[in-house]
């Protein structure tokens, strides 16, 4: 179901827990997706998903996603009837009911973020003790403490207007500086130590602009 389009050029659809930004013309995304992750620019959708619930869900289904990761997109998105597309996606527990969706704008510049968030599991602070330590796909339990459940902040950012790569790298910064911000007005606490948290363990961004015109 298209849910909105901004600034002529991204169609914002959703499909139960598959949230998904379609591009009508090239983008140049910066993402952490663990499947055509990093800077990319031959995209086709930047998704966000809720791959597992906050509780009781099924191991083998979220072992498949950490661990062969092409292989369970490429599987989600042929469910999805967009098996020719080349996408970068997020993943999380949080439900998709709880979307949020804001804009702003300055002058000729305007930006559209797309964020799903749960927090009362996982929550931590950075510089908090260790709970997990991966290698290779596999997950080894660090430490006594760890997560009592699953979830994430998952941020998608579209930019109107082409900016530089530096400029992709610098809207990160502040996107995690605003999340950051935002977890100490609610004052929500870490669930590895007695602080405030600055994000969970499993948090993800993409922030995407179009690739082609004058910075």
């Amino acid at each position: 179901m298209l849910l909105k389009t901004f600034f002529e050029s991204v169609e914002l659809h959703r499909d139960y827990k598959f949230v998904s930004l379609r591009f009508r013309r090239p983008f140049k995304v910066l993402s952490t997706s663990a499947s055509n992750g990093g800077l990319a620019d031959d995209l086709d959708i930047v998704f966000n998903h809720q791959c597992c619930e906050a509780m009781g869900h099924e191991m083998h289904q979220l072992m498949k996603a950490h661990r062969h990761p092409a292989i369970y997109d490429s599987l989600l998105l042929t469910e999805h009837d967009l098996a020719a597309a080349t996408a970068a996606g997020l993943g999380t527990a949080a439900n998709m009911n709880n979307l949020c969706i804001a804009e702003e704008q300055f002058r000729d510049l305007a930006v559209a973020t797309i964020a799903t968030g749960g927090v009362d599991g996982n929550a931590a602070r950075a510089g908090d003790p260790s709970s997990y330590y991966e290698f290779s796909g596999v997950f080894e339990r660090f430490g006594p403490i760890g997560p009592d459940q699953h979830g994430t902040i998952n941020v998608m950012l579209v930019i109107n207007t082409p900016v530089s790569d530096g400029a992709l790298v610098r809207a990160v910064m502040t996107a995690t500086e605003a999340k950051t911000a935002l977890l100490q007005e609610l004052s929500a606490p870490s669930r590895q130590s007695s602080q405030i948290a600055t994000g969970t363990g499993t948090d993800q961004i993409a922030v995407m602009a179009p690739a082609d015109g004058p910075l």
